[in-house]
């Protein structure tokens, strides 16, 4: 499950960045088909992958020592 949560958490925080990128307008979005994706898209989407992220971290069963 560690892998998973760094792979999410990977992805969230390149969501978070599309986010600001959208923001900032760095791209010009106008007439390409990624224009229906909004700051809000993004950020929203990247709060939603870290909260898997924690999900998916506090999820690790713990293994019994024997």
């Amino acid at each position: 499950m560690a892998e998973i949560a760094w792979i999410l958490g990977i992805l969230g925080i390149l969501c978070a960045a599309m986010g600001v990128v959208t923001i900032m307008e760095v791209i010009p979005l106008m007439g390409t088909p990624f224009a229906s994706f909004t700051p809000e898209f993004w950020l929203t989407l990247a709060t939603v992958i870290m909260l898997a992220t924690i999900a998916a971290t506090l999820g690790r069963g713990r293994r019994e020592e024997e």
